[in-house]
């Protein structure tokens, strides 16, 4: 019985090592998926970020191709003589004619002799093509 008891225990023993090595595996295993479901929550949160980025550029993109169709359409005041770029220097105009403005409205008794004709330029400026 004594040698039926140590072919048991020698059993056992490889056993517990096989168990030893699976647990090893199965903890690396383990990891490995945590570390994986990790990413896959990061680059979730990078497609949120970039279909976001998508659907901005996209609708950049339609207001672009709208612009454009309208003006080579002749949809447009007609000094807009197909040109796409029209609506982006009607929009820069707009903003540097408000700033002449903006020049030509302050008080002459607060200007220096330079500042004075740089009213004057804005004033002739704003005044050419009423």
């Amino acid at each position: 019985m004594t040698e039926e008891r140590a072919g048991y225990d020698d059993k056992i023993e490889d056993l517990k090592n096989r168990n030893e090595v699976l647990e090893g595996a199965w903890t690396t295993a383990n990891n490995h998926r945590n570390a994986l479901v990790e990413e896959r929550r990061e680059l979730s949160k990078e497609v949120a970020k970039l279909r976001a980025e998508n659907i901005k550029l996209i609708h950049t993109l339609n207001d672009w191709s709208d612009q454009y169709t309208m003006v080579v359409s002749g949809k447009c005041p007609p000094d807009e003589y197909h040109c796409a770029c029209v609506p982006v220097l009607r929009e820069e105009l707009g903003r540097l004619q408000a700033a002449l403005k903006v020049i030509g409205d302050v008080p002459s008794a607060y200007l220096t002799a330079c500042e004075k004709r740089m009213k004057t330029i804005a004033k002739e400026a704003t005044e050419v093509k009423k």
